[in-house]
């Protein structure tokens, strides 16, 4: 696990680099690495396993706000679940 960190980027871009973004996260999410840079720092990411997925739209008058975000623990999440791990236990009839 890398050292903890915050890493924002804000600009105003066309669709068209929203798109060449949107493609770069694909890849990284399938390559399991995701790297962020600019002229203020780095982050670098290891997403794997499951990751939470969350999409909201806001529209108000002509002001329209879309949030992506993904969230996952850097440990293994294969075995995480947000209830903990599901017990079924089977007794024999009396």
């Amino acid at each position: 696990m890398e050292a903890n960190g915050e890493f924002t980027h804000e600009a105003l871009i066309d669709t068209s680099a929203v798109s060449a973004y949107l493609r770069a996260l694909a890849d990284g999410f399938e390559h399991e690495t995701l790297r962020f840079s600019d002229k203020k720092g780095e982050m670098v990411l290891r997403p794997h396993g499951l990751v939470n997925f969350e999409v909201q739209s806001v529209r108000d008058g002509d002001r329209v706000q879309l949030s992506v975000r993904f969230d996952w623990k850097e440990q293994d999440s294969s075995s995480d679940s947000r209830n903990g791990t599901l017990h079924i236990e089977v007794r024999d009839k009396p």
